[in-house]
């Protein structure tokens, strides 16, 4: 009984092993390869002094060759040209061979290192490929998700549903001009809940934005105007990466903001929209009327682009590629 569950035991920690080599492949291929390289150079600078004493023994070889020819001018001995010939060829394949002993491990080495490298990159660059597929399959059925709300309960749905909003009736006291009464009216917002927010959403305020300042008419220029440049600017360049927009407006880059964006003339292109005038909050309703410095901007990116920026034409079709 012990014997078999030490057995299965090994066994786990067998297969639990094998799926962790699997899993860090790329990572310890490249450290590998980084490793053997290092090595290889310093074996070369070892081997280096060998490679000189080989030098110097074939320097004092063809000195003697020049010493014979001396004796064989004063006709002290015999020594043709074609001996020199011999002897000169002779001594070439001697430092040929021994230069190739001597650098045969360290160029070994060396083409090791290269191939853990290239071979790390490889894996690494299939699997980079395995999730942009499985993200654009996911980003798409997700697309089609939001398709069939709009078609079934509308747009403004979708986007109650998406951004995680709530209508709430609020009460506010209004003074009558004329008869200087209080009345209560009633009014319905919208309400959000920031862990409800879309994960491309930001808050541009002055946490959240270094582009922000406490003035609402100027960071509401400021926003539209940067709009409108992007809307502009994909006319003519076909593609806009999340980041991009992300860092004009003082937001930090993300790791999907370098793959998210917008594609124009696309399928699904509708223009880049921050979400200024769509998001219909009370809080928006304050930044525009420019009482509130600061909202929250919920970018309509269309999902992963870089596929079709990079093998879908849009890069050559407009850079003439």
């Amino acid at each position: 009984m012990k014997k078999t569950e030490l057995a299965t035991k090994a066994g786990q920690i067998l297969v639990k092993t094998k799926l962790g080599i699997k899993k860090h492949s790329p990572e310890i291929l490249v450290a590998a390869g980084i490793g053997t390289g290092i090595v290889a150079a310093i074996v070369a600078c070892k081997q280096t002094i060998k490679a000189n004493d080989i030098v110097a023994e074939a320097r004092k070889s063809l000195q003697n060759i020049e010493d014979v020819k001396e004796l064989a001018a004063n006709n002290e001995v015999e020594y043709t040209e074609e001996n020199e010939q011999e002897d000169r060829k002779t001594i070439g394949m001697q430092v040929a061979v021994g230069m190739v002993k001597t650098y045969a491990l360290p160029v070994g080495l060396g083409i090791l290192s290269i191939t853990c490298i290239l071979a790390g990159h490889h894996i690494l660059k299939k699997r980079n490929v395995a999730l942009a597929a499985a993200y654009s399959a996911l980003s798409t059925d997700f697309m089609n998700y939001r398709k069939r709300v709009v078609d079934k309960y509308g747009k403004d749905v979708d986007f109650m549903l998406k951004n995680g909003l709530e209508k709430q009736i609020v009460a506010n006291q209004v003074v009558d001009p004329e008869t200087g009464e209080v009345k209560e009216t009633k009014e319905e917002v919208l309400t959000y809940e920031g862990d409800k927010l879309s994960q491309y959403a930001r808050v541009f305020d002055e946490v959240g934005s270094t582009q922000w300042t406490p003035s609402a008419d100027h960071n509401r220029a400021f926003l539209l105007m940067e709009q409108n440049y992007f809307n502009e600017r994909i006319r003519t360049r076909g593609y806009i990466f999340l980041n991009e927009v992300y860092e004009r407006l003082g937001f930090r880059p993300t790791k999907a903001g370098s793959v998210v964006g917008w594609v124009y003339q696309n399928a699904d292109y509708e223009g880049i929209d921050f979400g200024i005038f769509t998001a219909h909050t009370q809080k928006a309703a304050e930044f525009l009327e420019g009482t509130e410095p600061s909202i929250i901007l919920d970018f309509n990116v269309q999902g992963d682009i870089l596929s079709l920026v990079t093998e879908g034409g849009v890069w050559d079709q407009y850079n003439g590629g």
